[in-house]
């Protein structure tokens, strides 16, 4: 409507402007063409009044016509009609620019529409999308949750398992007061490398002769833990039931017991399993120390109070006890010991512990050069030396193995 009206505006402009141009030109030779400005006129000053019936809402076709018959003088307003058709002018480009901004303006806002449906299904597609990945990520959270709950009570059994094996290995190790009772003057270190371990020790009292060992069975944790228990039976059965004393001896015992214990029903096939054992008799009156050893070796360090102790070391055999694959006897070693002397049993626990940040182990020469240094001093103050070195040359790393130290003095 406002385009149609706007270009209707333009064509009588153009029409009155040039027939007022051609008025100008004759306006000094005569009359010229006075009917066709009184038309150009006419036009405008209907068109004018047309403006103002649309803006004020007057419908007289009559006030229109007065107007019009009103201008059709040429001589008397030629001088009034220039600034008139300037201004009709102005408002035709009113109209144009209008026309013009009301174009760009549909335009723009059709661009803008079409804009937020994509914005729309793009974000409806996102929004799915984020649903789907919501979605997934629920159920991999309750699968999460799900595993984690198996887990807590997969562990928490294990703990209560652990506790009780500890529990169950620890009632059958001899506690200080009976060691005391038996051994004397000692100590005693027993640290696994988890709640339960491999490594356990005995003593016991045949006539006049206090029986002691450390035992190092083949494995960690549960599995060394079960070993150690199938060996300390042995040990018991073979000393205590069979009489059996002689270090060697004993050590023989236990080895065929064990192979025969742990054999499997299949012809040929047996569980390959093994202990490293020190074992020693001591008689203080006679002052002798017999010993035999299966890959254990013990320190012997005589001249405690001295400036200058001396120590001797006495390996074991390099075989083991259970293992099928060993054949051949024990040596028995008989030493000749004063009061005052020591006597060190350590599995190999101790020299295989690993330093913190240079990775080399603790070492039996490391060994002997401690005992020598601690040689002296009371027992109970060796057991807290020994644990604060092995603790310093640990630092923050894991236990390398299970240790076990026993020290008696003679």
């Amino acid at each position: 409507m406002r385009v149609s009206f706007s270009i209707f505006l333009i064509s009588a402009i153009c029409l009155g402007h040039s027939q007022l141009q051609n008025t100008r030109v004759e306006k000094g030779c005569g009359n010229g063409y006075p009917h066709l400005y009184s038309v150009y006129s006419s036009v405008s000053a209907f068109l004018m009044d047309g403006e103002r019936r649309v803006a004020t809402g007057q419908d007289s076709w009559a006030k229109g016509e007065a107007v019009g018959d009103s201008v059709t003088g040429i001589d008397s307003k030629s001088s009034s009609d220039i600034p008139f058709r300037d201004y009709l002018l102005g408002l035709f480009w009113v109209f144009v620019a209008s026309d013009l901004s009301y174009m760009l303006v549909s335009l723009h806002i059709k661009i803008l529409v079409k804009e937020r449906q994509v914005f729309e299904e793009t974000v409806k597609a996102r929004t799915a999308e984020l649903v789907a990945h919501g979605e997934e990520l629920r159920q991999q959270r309750d699968m999460l949750k799900k595993q984690h709950d198996e887990i807590e009570q997969f562990h928490t059994q294990l703990s209560d398992s652990m506790e009780f094996a500890k529990h169950l290995q620890d009632s059958h190790l001899q506690d200080k007061r009976e060691l005391d009772a038996l051994c004397g003057d000692h100590f005693i270190i027993y640290q696994p490398k988890y709640s339960v371990g491999g490594d356990f020790y005995w003593s016991s009292i045949y006539e006049d002769n206090v029986i002691f060992c450390v035992v190092d069975c083949t494995g960690h944790g549960i599995p060394g833990a079960l070993m150690s228990m199938v060996g300390l039976v042995a040990f018991k059965d073979v000393v205590l039931n069979q009489r059996i004393v002689s270090p060697a001896a004993v050590l023989e015992a236990v080895h065929h017991k064990i192979v025969t214990t742990l054999s499997i029903s299949t012809p040929g096939d047996t569980v390959t399993s093994a202990m490293d054992v020190a074992f020693c008799m001591l008689n203080r009156s006679e002052g002798k120390l017999w010993f035999a050893g299966a890959h254990c070796p013990i320190f012997l360090v005589k001249n405690c109070d001295s400036e200058f102790p001396s120590l001797k070391e006495f390996p074991g055999d390099k075989r083991l006890v259970g293992n099928p694959l060993f054949r051949g006897r024990f040596t028995e070693h008989c030493l000749e010991v004063e009061p005052g002397d020591m006597v060190y049993l350590f599995t190999d626990g101790l020299v295989d512990q690993l330093e913190q940040h240079q990775r080399r182990k603790f070492s039996r020469s490391l060994a002997r050069e401690m005992f020598v240094q601690i040689c002296s001093l009371p027992t109970e103050v060796q057991k807290r030396e020994i644990v604060n070195r092995i603790a310093e040359w640990k630092g923050s790393d894991v236990q390398t193995d299970d240790i076990t130290v026993l020290g008696l003095r003679v």
